[in-house]
Parts: structure tokens; C-alpha cells; sequence
């Protein structure tokens, strides 16, 4: 597990040589040119931003949980998160890229007005209805800034098997999207109250396979954010002309 912690604390490198504004002539730059309210470069950035948040608190769970999984619950968000990001920052075209930008911030603030009124009718405070106005009016304001369709988000585990798939290429290897997709299981079956990785964790013929899948889920995520990391550096800084073609799904 050292290794993989060493990787945790070094998954900043490239997310440090990113420009504070997108480098005259790049590919965010055009996007910029689209919605100058919009920017997808600080939507994507946001999101791998707190993706590597959520790494680091799920590297100190680890230590923390007594091999109840909870660091796996929190790297499920840093991989949904480096997920979207990499399928907003995916495509070539800029005006994908923005409608994507703007279909992930949409989805996000609806489904918190969802969940207001939800709570609202099963007789939570009122005020929570309030709160969902204020979604409402913040996601409309949104969706008049860009005079593009938004496009919605695939659903989570598609995005990962995405970004599973981008890993593989990049690394030339064949496993990141199993390692991925283990994650998003035991992830799962934690959140729904299941106690199957508490048992594995919990002898002493079972326990080295719960450290494998910890320390294969914690590579997995640090290798998702390490190559959109490199792909927000790429459109962050090289001219569209330069930029090499990338598969827009």
C-alpha cells in the first residue's frame, strides 16, 4: 500500500502545471469564445479538483476504518468525478465540450431540486422547497447562457467504463476498467448496507484480498485522474490544430 499512497500524494504533478486561464489559442480558448460565461475549462477543472479531494480523504479512511470500507465509499465520488470531467473534456469539437460542461452543472442543480421538493412532500421543513427555487432559478439562468442543447450525462457507470477504457489506452493496459468496475460494486454494495468486503477484510486468508482490491481501486482512480489531469493540460495550452484526434461518445 505504500506505493499507492506515494501515488495519492503525487496525483497533483500535472493539475500544477495547469494555467490559471486557458492559453490564448487553445482549445479552451474557442470554448471560451462560445459562452464567455461558460467556461468548460473551470467546470472540468472543478470537477477533477474535487475528485482529488475525495482521493485524499479516502487515503486517510483507510488507516481510520478498521476494514469496514468506508475509504471505498469515499473513492466512489473521486471516480464518478474524474469521470465527468473526462467526458466533458473528451471530445475535439468545443461546442461538445461547453454543452457537456453545461449538461453536468444542469443535472446536478435539478437533482438537488428533486431532492428538496422530495423531502418536502414526505414532510420535511418547507424551507426546503425554498431551496429548490433557488436550483430552479440558478439552472435557468445556466441554461440561458449558452445558446447551445445541452447534452445530459451518461449515467455513472458508463462514464466510468469511459474512463476506464481512456486509462487503458493511455497506459496501454488491459485492466483499469475491471479494477473500475470492482470499485463501483464494492462501492455499491457498501452504500446498500451489504457487509461481504467488512467479512473479507476481516480474516486472515481473506484480508490480503481486500488490501489487493484497495490498492488496485486507489490506482485505478489515480490513474482516471492522471489522464484527464493530462487532457485539461493539453486543451488548457496546444492550438485546436495541434491537438490529436479523441473519440467523442
Amino acid at each position: 500500500m505504500t506505493d499507492v499512497f506515494d501515488r495519492v500524494k503525487a496525483v497533483s504533478a500535472t493539475v500544477s502545471l495547469w494555467p490559471d486561464e486557458p492559453s490564448a489559442g487553445s482549445g479552451f480558448s474557442d470554448d471560451l469564445a462560445l459562452s464567455a460565461e461558460l467556461s468548460s475549462y473551470m467546470v472540468a477543472r472543478t470537477q477533477l479538483l474535487t475528485s482529488i479531494r475525495r482521493l485524499r480523504n479516502a487515503a486517510q479512511l483507510v488507516t481510520e476504518d478498521d476494514g469496514w470500507g468506508t475509504h471505498l465509499l469515499m473513492l466512489r465520488p473521486a471516480l464518478v468525478l474524474a469521470a465527468k470531467a473526462a467526458w466533458i473534456v473528451r471530445p475535439d469539437r468545443s461546442e461538445e465540450r461547453v454543452s457537456r460542461s453545461l449538461g453536468v452543472l444542469l443535472n446536478d442543480q435539478r437533482r438537488g431540486a428533486r431532492a428538496m421538493r422530495n423531502a418536502v412532500s414526505q414532510g420535511a421543513i418547507p424551507e426546503f422547497e425554498q431551496v429548490a427555487s433557488k436550483f430552479d432559478r440558478s439552472s435557468s439562468n445556466l441554461a440561458n447562457l449558452v445558446p447551445l442543447a445541452s447534452v445530459d450525462p451518461l449515467g455513472d457507470e458508463k462514464l466510468i467504463h469511459e474512463l476506464g477504457s481512456d486509462v487503458n489506452s493511455c497506459y496501454g493496459i488491459d485492466d483499469a476498467l475491471s479494477h473500475m468496475q470492482l470499485l463501483w460494486n464494492a462501492s455499491s454494495s457498501l452504500a446498500h448496507g451489504e457487509t461481504w468486503f467488512p467479512l473479507l477484510s476481516g480474516g486472515l486468508q481473506r484480508r490480503p484480498f481486500a488490501e489487493i482490491l484497495t490498492a488496485q481501486s486507489f490506482d485505478a482512480v489515480c490513474s482516471g485522474i492522471n489522464t484527464t489531469s493530462l487532457r485539461i493540460l493539453q486543451l488548457a495550452t496546444t492550438p485546436p490544430a495541434q491537438l490529436h484526434p479523441s473519440t467523442a461518445t
